[in-house]
Parts: structure tokens; C-alpha cells; sequence
């Protein structure tokens, strides 16, 4: 069985990828059946994501992902947590502020990201 150090590592990759718009590993990391459901609400697929970040109309410009809690059972890992960055999206650039779940799966003997969805993280409030 593997460990959550493993898919932290894989998940880091994934992250690293996507800001140096290596298609070619995300390629590699994603599954074929990707669902990619953006803070806005827009899915895409594992062919929309990937055309998008190599036509430029999604740039992630900078990353920062910290990590809530894993979870492995057998063949699917579950990972909660917040990112922050900025991205530019067809052209307009915007920071993120989100919470996110990803869920990489095991098949055909190798893990692949199978879902990632992310919403916008509510405003931290001061403390009084």
C-alpha cells in the first residue's frame, strides 16, 4: 500500500508542473477521464485543461498549496487543503484564494490526478 508522503510528492509534482506549464508531465499525471472543476464553476476535461495551459489562455502564475488532510485507502487517495497564487485566465489575471479536494486514483498500475475541484475560501475574519 502506498503512503501519503507518495502522493503529497506526486501532488507537489502536479503543482510544479502547472506553474511551468509542462505539458508533457501533467500529460504523464493526469487521468483520461479528468474532471477539472475550476473556483468558477467551469469543468474541463483532461483535453480542455491541457489545450488551455498550452494555447495560454491559463497561465497559473504562481502556487502555493498547503495541505489539511490525506487520506489513502487501497487504490484512491484523497487530499484536502487551501491555495494560493494567481492565475490568468483569457487574459484577465486574478489571485486565488481557495480551498481545494483532490482525489488521485490507481490504475493500470500507476497514479494519476482523476479529480481536482476547488471553490473560493471564505474571508478570514479578525479576531475581536
Amino acid at each position: 500500500m502506498i503512503d501519503a508522503t507518495f502522493i503529497l510528492r506526486m501532488d507537489r509534482t502536479r503543482y510544479q508542473a502547472m506553474v511551468a506549464r509542462n505539458i508533457a508531465l501533467l500529460d504523464a499525471l493526469l487521468a483520461d477521464d479528468l474532471v477539472y472543476t475550476h473556483s468558477s464553476g467551469r469543468r474541463q476535461t483532461k483535453v480542455d485543461y491541457l489545450r488551455a495551459l498550452r494555447e495560454n489562455t491559463l497561465t497559473y502564475n504562481k502556487v502555493h498549496h498547503s495541505v489539511d488532510h490525506v487520506t489513502v485507502m487501497d487504490e484512491v487517495a484523497i487530499i484536502t487543503g487551501a491555495l494560493a497564487g494567481s492565475v490568468t485566465s483569457s487574459g484577465v489575471t486574478r489571485r486565488l484564494n481557495l480551498v481545494t479536494t483532490t482525489l488521485w486514483t490507481k490504475g493500470q498500475g500507476r497514479w494519476r490526478l482523476s479529480i481536482f475541484h476547488s471553490t473560493q475560501a471564505p474571508p478570514v475574519r479578525p479576531v475581536s
